[in-house]
């Protein structure tokens, strides 16, 4: 069986590689090649060298898309970035303008604190009428 890997931590990924290696007996393969989400994984051209499974670690599964061409499971990697600094700078900006908020998997866990700064800083939502 192969697996395929996609993180970019050098350290990280030779350390699963071994692991996998090691417990499942799999020769690992582990690609670094940019990746924008769970909709640009390579599975087609990975299915082209006989990949049998993949980790995609760093996205969360789209819901409802089941052909990924070859087995794969989405290993979440949350970021643990602090960025209040970057909304606090930006409030002067946005502040009197309309804004929608979307971020991805990786930084859901920040949108709570986003939405405290601006309601702090009075910063309306996009929708109209709608509040935070």
């Amino acid at each position: 069986m192969d697996l395929c890997f996609s993180p970019k931590d050098e350290a990280f990924y030779m350390e699963v590689r071994e692991f996998f290696e090691k417990e499942t007996s799999a020769s690992v393969i582990i690609s670094a090649d940019q990746c924008f989400g769970a909709c640009d994984i390579v599975n087609s051209e990975l299915k082209e060298m006989n990949i049998d499974f993949v980790i995609q670690i760093g996205h969360t599964q789209i819901p409802n898309i089941e052909d990924y061409h070859i087995p794969t499971l989405f290993v979440n990697a949350k970021s643990d970035i602090d960025i209040s600094k970057v909304i606090k700078k930006a409030v002067h900006v946005i502040n009197g303008k309309k804004i929608g908020l979307i971020t991805t998997s990786q930084h859901i866990d920040a949108l709570e604190n986003t939405i405290k700064i601006l309601k702090e800083n009075n910063v309306s939502r996009g929708l109209s009428g709608a509040t935070f």
